[in-house]
């Protein structure tokens, strides 16, 4: 079956896990999935030792679409987040020309409406924004501003057609900031479905590797194949000792 099948399958089963029971990767998923990969060949291998301590067969195919399912739900939440990437990059390329484009329109409605007292009450309301949010909303609030009163602009030359512009900008991006926003927080729904799905093979995974060391649990080379190498990695790089300092040559 597809990865796709997987988590077609298995969706009811991940969504219906209690909020409390959810969980967090604590590593890097493709490092998960594979190791998730690892430890249920060893169990296929070892099925012979595993059944006479209670070992259940069918967990082995279960935990390969628990894998499948975990895949898909973590490939679908990283796509997501290119999306906020490429959105982002797109944001830093286009907003310069944005804010300038925003303050030069402060300018030129300063000067047209200068002896619009009532006009300049907005104007002075509209440039105490700041952020990417305020310039947004600071440019269509002007483009509709001059819209609404544009002889002052007509009589310094200014061009109208900036005004529709403005409005169109503030629009397309409103929409690519969204876009680049996204819906960041813990809670997003894929992020949420993605750590389900994690919690869902956990739970499986965990148990391969009890079993796993508890019938070899005085075989060494056996027990290393139901333990997480990466974690071990981690620890040793956490327990190495740093190394002292070398002094500089004084001559």
């Amino acid at each position: 079956m597809s990865e796709k099948s997987d988590y077609q399958e298995k969706i009811g089963t991940i969504m219906a896990i209690p909020k409390d029971q959810v969980l967090s990767p604590n590593i890097p998923m493709d490092t998960y999935h594979q190791e998730a990969e690892y430890f249920v060949h060893n169990a296929e291998e070892d099925k012979d030792q595993l059944i006479p301590a209670g070992f259940p067969l069918d967990l082995i195919g279960d935990t390969h679409k628990r894998i499948g399912a975990s895949r898909e739900a973590h490939s679908r939440w990283r796509n997501e987040v290119k999306e906020w990437e490429k959105a982002e990059l797109e944001w830093k390329e286009k907003s310069p020309a944005a804010f300038a484009f925003r303050d030069k329109l402060l300018r030129d409605f300063d000067f047209a409406f200068r002896k619009r007292v009532d006009l300049q009450r907005i104007i002075s309301e509209i440039r105490d924004g700041y952020g990417r949010n305020d310039m947004i909303e600071d440019v269509h609030r002007l483009g509709l501003l001059g819209k609404q009163h544009p002889e002052p602009l007509i009589a310094i030359g200014f061009d109208l057609s900036l005004l529709d512009k403005a409005i169109k900008m503030a629009g397309e991006l409103g929409e690519l900031l969204a876009s680049a926003n996204g819906d960041r927080l813990s809670d997003h729904k894929l992020k949420v479905i993605r750590n389900r799905a994690y919690t869902h093979l956990k739970e499986a995974v965990d148990e391969i590797k009890a079993y796993g060391k508890y019938v070899f649990w005085d075989d060494e080379h056996k027990l290393r194949q139901y333990s997480s190498a990466y974690l071990r990695r981690m620890n040793q790089k956490r327990d190495k000792p740093e190394e002292p300092e070398q002094m500089e040559d004084a001559s």
